[in-house]
């Protein structure tokens, strides 16, 4: 099986982040909009796992995760295309930035022992929301800059990581996410160390 490890938002602040964007009034022919139940910070994919070594990472991330405190953090800024050869509209995180950098930095050192090879240089504080279309006008990106390039959302406390495993349709393409358990933060009380 397949396994990602990522951060989900609380509702609320995915249903504020739909009404933003659907203020943008963008046709399906202009955007291809990522269906929110993928609409999550990923933070480390490890690619398919055996059953038993799945336990076992698990295990493991149990362990370590639950040394690391809860983070505040919130939604902001939706940006269309940030780099060259990108096709999507991403939706940037904030707050606990640091924190949240070191989590996802600290994932590959703590699974390398256990065979999982993951690259800490290819996260990014940011969520995928939409992807342009052959139909999508340098207008329409424009209106998303200037509707909602200083978006900001409600902030909200981090407190677990979700493991999960895509679904996929008959072409590859990602369609759900289904969550097999949700690994708290600070649930080592006596490890986490105090917050300045």
């Amino acid at each position: 099986m397949r396994i990602n490890a990522a951060i989900q938002p609380p509702d609320y602040a995915l249903e504020h982040l739909t009404r933003a964007l659907d203020s943008l009034s963008l046709a399906e022919s202009q955007i291809d909009w990522v269906p929110p139940t993928l609409w999550m910070l990923p933070v480390a994919t490890f690619g398919n796992v055996a059953l038993r070594d799945a336990q076992e990472l698990e295990n493991l991330l149990r362990k370590e995760i639950g040394k690391i405190g809860p983070m505040e953090m919130r939604l902001q800024e939706v940006s269309p295309l940030p780099e060259d050869g990108d096709d999507s509209v991403w939706v940037g995180w904030s707050g606990d930035d640091e924190e949240m950098m070191a989590l996802a930095s600290a994932i590959p050192v703590w699974v390398r022992p256990f065979g999982f090879l993951l690259d800490r240089r290819s996260f990014r504080l940011r969520m995928r929301v939409a992807r342009v279309t052959p139909q999508t006008t340098v207008f329409d990106l424009e209106r998303i800059v200037e509707r909602l390039g200083h978006y900001q959302g409600p902030e909200w406390l981090v407190e677990d990581v979700a493991l999960g495993r895509p679904r996929r349709n008959a072409d590859g393409v990602i369609t759900d996410y289904d969550i097999d358990s949700h690994v708290p933060l600070g649930s080592s009380e006596s490890e986490v160390p105090e917050r300045s």
